[in-house]
């Protein structure tokens, strides 16, 4: 897949021509998984935030379907990882909705403020996403939460050592 995707780059196609969902590339690899190809999009010169007609970016879809190191990809290639749909979820929020511990720990470790209220299309903090997030965690996923905010906690009391 990587072959065919530097294949076509190098003879100019487009990098963010999208369909007609608004699927771009980068959003349908870091969908899937493809981190090669992300990261060839990337370098490239790809918009690794450019969203989908439902405001669905690369670092969404990448969140919400488990993929670790696509996400570590697009964060390391400059994604904005608090980035949030037109709903005002998160990908800290789907990856968490989805039980992905390792891509809330991942999306922790890049920077990304676990406890950062959403804005919705229109502008407005989504008060109700911290409280959605922790209630998704608490109800669907115990073990995998109490995880999550352990390895926060402990991340935090070591930073809180440093100082």
């Amino acid at each position: 897949l990587l072959d065919c995707a530097t294949l076509l780059v190098k003879g100019g196609a487009q990098v963010d021509l999208a369909h007609g969902s608004g699927a771009t590339p980068a959003y349908l690899a870091a969908q899937n998984g493809h981190v090669d190809v992300v990261r060839c999009l990337a370098e490239n010169g790809a918009n690794l935030n450019q969203a989908n007609k439902h405001g669905m970016t690369p670092t969404l879809a990448a969140a919400q379907y488990g993929h670790v190191d696509a996400v570590r990809c697009l964060a390391e290639n400059g994604a904005d990882l608090n980035q949030a749909q037109k709903d005002g979820c998160t990908p800290t929020y789907r990856a968490a909705g989805e039980g992905h511990v390792d891509v809330v720990r991942c999306l922790r470790l890049k920077g990304c403020k676990l406890d950062q209220p959403a804005r919705t299309a229109w502008g407005y903090r989504r008060r109700s996403h911290t409280i959605s997030l922790s209630t998704k965690l608490a109800s669907h996923h115990l073990q995998r939460a109490a995880c999550i905010v352990s390895s926060c906690l402990v991340s935090s009391y070591f930073i809180f050592l440093k100082q």
